[in-house]
This record gives C-alpha cells, structure tokens and sequence, in this order.
C-alpha cells in the first residue's frame, strides 16, 4: 500500500510471523504480536481453552511458508487439540483491551485482506472462524437469524468462505447479510488471498484476484458492529463464539478453533486501490481450469432441426452481474432465425434475494424477448418470493405466440408452440406449496384435456412425478433447476415410455455460472436431441476483449482478460454436451 493509502486509511496490520512478536512467547502462554500497522492494535493470546498442563505451542507455532514463496516470510500454523475432544480446545488470539480497533464500527466501509491456507485433512477446518469480532449477536441484544453467532469469516463443510458480521445498522435491517465465496472456492493446502470490501452499503468479496459472483451483497449494510459483552469489543484471531448463554464466558460461548496457516491479515477504513493490495499477482489453481473449449457454437445438425433453450438459476447473476444475462438473451434473440430457436424457459431463482431492485433488472433484460417476439417463459424458485408474480405473473405472456392460459395463482402457465412437425405443449410448475395446492386441479385439467401434444413439464424442481407426469403419456421431458447436481436421464412413466428428465443448475459453478445456458436441438431425421452447454457471455465477453463491440461498462477493470474458466463450452459433467435417442413418431403418437 502506499504512503498516503496507508497513512489515510490502514488501521490494523496483522503480520503472522515471529518478527513481529512484540513480547513473550507460546511456551510462556503470554505472546503479544505488535500490530505492524503502528496504530497499537496488539494481538495477545488467549489460552483459557487450552488443556490444563499444556502450552499455547501444543497449538500453535510460525513456520517458514507464505503466499510469496520466499524462503524467509513466517505465518502461523492454528489448530484444535483434536476431533475427538473437540474443535473448542486450543489457542487463539485477541486484541488488548485498549486496542483502538476495539472502538471501531467502520460506518465508512472497509477493505479487509486475509492471506490464509487450509490444509489437507480440511474436515477439521469446516465451521470454524478465521477472525471476527467477541461474543455473540444476543449478548448485543441485536436481531436477525442465528443471533447465536458472533459473524466473521468462517470456513464451511464445502470449502467456502463466508463473511456475515453483525452490522452498525441491525437495528434497521435486521440481519447480518452474508457474503459467500464459491463452493470448494477455498482449495486446500493452497495459499489463498481474500479481499472483502464493503462501500458502507454493500459487499463484495475477491478471492486470489477474481471477484466472486456466487453471492455477494447488495442490501443495505453499514459496518461492523461491537460486540460488547463485556468484552470491550475486541477482536478475536483463530476461533468462532456460538452460543445461546445469556452471559459471557469462554466455556459458555467459546467455539470452533480455526484449523490453517495464517500468514496476514489487514483492516482498512473505506475502500482500497486494488494495485495497493497486499498481493497482486495470483496463482490461479486447477479449479478454475475446467473441462471445456472455446468453440463456437455448432451449426444445426440438420436443416429442418430446431432448439428450445433452458436458462437455468440466473439468481447471481441477476443480482451481481445483469449484464450476462442480458449476454444470454441477446444471444437467443441473435440466433433465433439461425437456429430455428422457438421456445425458452427458464426455472425459476431469476433473483436471489427477491428484491425489487432485482426484479427490475431481470424485466429489462427479459424484455430483450418481448420486443424480438420470441416465446418464453418464466417459473418461481424458492429465492424468488412475492415479486415474482408482480414481474413475471401470468399477463407478461399474454401477448406472447401460443400463450394459451394461467392458472389460478398466477404462476403455472402453458403455451403451445410449433416447431418442425409438431405443437409442443410447455407447462410450468409453480415452486410455493401454497400456488401449487391452488393451481392442481387446474394443472390437472391442462394435462387431461391436451393429450395430442407432446409437453415438457418444467419447474424449479418438482418431485412430484407421480401426479404431473407419470400419469399423462404426452409428457416426454421434465426440466429442473434449483440443485446442485446435473443431469439428463430417463425414467419410465406408468404406461411403460421413456421420460427425459433434465436437471440443469450452473449457479454454484464459477462466476455464478458464467452465462451458461442449455440447449436442446430437436433432430427428428436422426431421432436425436442434442443437449449442448454455451455461454452467450464468454462469447461477448471475448468481442469486447478484441474490440469487435465496445464495452460501456459492461466489463469492469478487474474483467478485462479471459479467465482461465471463460469457457464458452463448459464440459465439466458429461451431460452437459449428450445425445438422446428418441424415435419421435413413435413416442409422440402414444399419448394420443
């Protein structure tokens, strides 16, 4: 960081390495770490959770690793006795009680960089926190879920980060908003840089250079509130507090002892130049090179052939980064004429918090649709909530080619659509238990009274096969989203017929799914469907890059070069790109 940066905004520098011990040791059980910052934040140790007769370096101790690969910076290997005496005993640190940063909320918004490593046998890390504030969120008397907790940023059982502080401004939303990275995002025994920035309203996290996609937060959320039980605020290194207990003590609150090496960690007032970060060059892990190519997307198989397309769980998408969807539905718009596109849908999850801010976006990327007059339709998911049906009810389609009807929640639909020598009948499924109780019967009619089209059933994930589908020998397909394993399989319905369930989620996948979407082209000389993965993102990501369209700020600073996972065909499980076999003339005439 430079001078002026560092001088205006810097406020502790947690330097891991036994140069900066300040006084005593681990054997002395009375370490005291120098805050590097100059600003007197002084780490000390905490040793009340050690067993009686051990020392601080039964826990802990510096060895010589870091994320630079010198030979001389140290960090601080932390661990818990073990799993079978628990993840609470061990050693950690916390800041003197006249720390300065124990009196700091940081109303202004923050920057904080952590340099850490997970190691091998990461189970033992799962659920613990690297640092956070002291106490709980009950001790503080503020509301929300899970107030049990003292927030921080702790490691899950999937190797994620997550960074859920209790915020200055509970008393008015209530929460304590979490900022997750991606799943398996933390890899073990790698050197991980973490940057999480908040601009006194939202948050964002960075991990090893990349901007994480899957799950931000864009809500109002102002600093981070002190704990004050007792404890003056202060600030803890290496261990998590979860507890009900409506009194302070470390056997009372005292959690998980983080397992890891931590080489640095460092708190800055307001927002932080990227080329001032503690690392700026990053080592991208093998994670981030997935299977897959850039080739461009196919020609149809055949001349007559024709696509319908799914857009699976857009909700990170539509929340942080709107522009890929707008990538994807400028694509379908583009290529409509060219591959004989004649219906989409979409699963449901369009947001991810169910906001009007959210909705509203996703109506202005979707009305790349309406104004092309291409057919789609869209179903609710679990995250999408009651602005959903002000956005995306049944009368957004009533304009729409083959839109035929909605049902009495406002949420199932059916269109009828021709693409080469048939009507398809698609019929969404609403997600709330509540819509689908009131649209049964209504679903039930649709099915019974249109035997003659062959109909893809499609909703956020229904498990309900036995009612919607088995029955109705016309239903062919099932398309799911919502989970995040993938598919595309076939079960037999209660005539003894082949029906194509396909569960198709790329949320949980990098950048929030990176644009992908899925395809299917009906080839009905060959009797094949062919199932295929494409990013309409990656593809005007890469134009932008080479100056083929401008940017207009749809690609920010730090997106300025392809990522080792701009993939445009994403091949990571085999169902991504896979041929069915389907004899159309005979399995479409069975439901007749």
């Amino acid at each position: 960081m430079n001078i002026t940066e560092n001088n205006d905004k810097m406020v502790v520098d947690w330097k891991f390495d036994s140069m900066y011990c300040k006084s005593g040791s681990l054997e002395g059980n009375d370490l005291v770490i120098r805050d590097a910052s100059g600003n007197g934040n002084d780490l000390r140790l905490n040793t009340e959770r050690i067993t009686e007769g051990k020392n601080a370096d039964s826990y802990m101790a510096f060895v010589k690793d870091n994320i630079y690969g010198d030979k001389d910076t140290e960090c601080i290997y932390v661990g818990p006795e073990n799993m079978n005496s628990g993840k609470k005993t061990g050693a950690f640190f916390e800041t003197v009680s006249d720390a300065p940063v124990n009196r700091e909320e940081f109303v202004n918004g923050y920057t904080i960089e952590v340099i850490l490593k997970i190691p091998v046998d990461s189970e033992l890390s799962a659920w613990s926190c690297v640092f956070g504030r002291k106490g709980t969120g009950k001790l503080s008397g503020v509301k929300g879920e899970e107030t049990q907790s003292n927030g921080g940023l702790n490691v899950s059982e999937s190797g994620e980060l997550q960074w859920n502080p209790w915020t200055a401004n509970n008393d008015e939303i209530q929460t304590n908003p979490t900022t997750w990275s991606d799943a398996d995002g933390i890899q073990p025994d790698k050197w991980h840089h973490v940057v999480i920035k908040n601009d006194g309203y939202s948050t964002i996290m960075i991990v090893d250079g990349i901007q994480v996609q899957r799950c931000n937060t864009f809500q109002k959320q102002n600093g981070i509130k002190a704990l004050n039980a007792g404890v003056q605020g202060i600030w803890v290194v290496g261990t998590a507090y979860w507890s009900e207990a409506d009194v302070f003590s470390e056997t009372l609150c005292g959690d998980a002892i983080f397992k890891g090496c931590i080489q640095e960690i460092r708190i800055c007032r307001g927002e932080v130049d990227p080329k001032n970060y503690l690392v700026t060059e990053h080592t991208i892990d093998d994670r981030y090179h997935l299977a897959g190519n850039n080739d461009p997307y196919p020609d149809l198989a055949g001349g007559s052939n024709y696509t319908f397309v799914n857009i699976p769980d857009p909700q990170y998408q539509t929340q942080y980064k709107p522009e890929i969807v707008d990538a994807q539905m400028e694509w379908i718009r583009d290529n409509a004429e060219k591959l004989h596109i004649a219906m989409a849908i979409c699963v449901g999850d369009l947001s991810q918090d169910g906001t009007q801010r959210e909705f509203l976006r996703a109506d202005q990327t979707f009305s790349i649709l309406d104004n092309a007059r291409i057919p789609y339709m869209v179903t609710d998911g679990n995250h999408d909530g009651p602005e959903f049906k002000k956005y995306f009810g049944g009368t957004r389609y009533e304009r729409q080619p083959g839109y035929q009807g909605t049902g009495p929640s406002g949420i199932s639909g059916y269109s009828i659509i021709s693409a080469g020598s048939y009507s398809y009948l698609f019929l969404s499924l609403p997600w709330e238990e509540e819509d689908a109780i009131s649209d049964r019967e209504w679903i039930l009619n649709v099915l019974d009274t249109h035997r003659e089209y062959p109909t893809i059933v499609f909703s956020h994930f229904n498990e309900d096969m036995d009612t919607f589908v088995k029955p109705f020998d016309q239903v062919f397909m099932t398309v799911r989203g919502h989970i995040e394993e993938r598919w595309v399989s076939v079960f037999k319905n209660n005539m003894g017929h082949d029906v194509i369930d396909v569960v198709t989620n790329y949320q949980f996948d990098l950048y929030g799914g990176n644009g992908w979407l899925s395809t299917m082209e009906f080839d009905e000389e060959a009797n094949r469907i062919y199932f295929r993965c494409y990013s309409p993102w990656v593809e005007k990501k890469m134009k932008i890059l080479s100056g083929e369209i401008e940017n207009n700020g749809i690609l920010l600073p730090g997106e300025m070069r392809l990522f080792p996972f701009d993939k445009l065909c994403n091949t990571v499980v085999a169902t991504d790109n896979m041929v069915i076999e389907i004899d159309f003339k005979k399995r479409f005439t069975t439901g007749q």
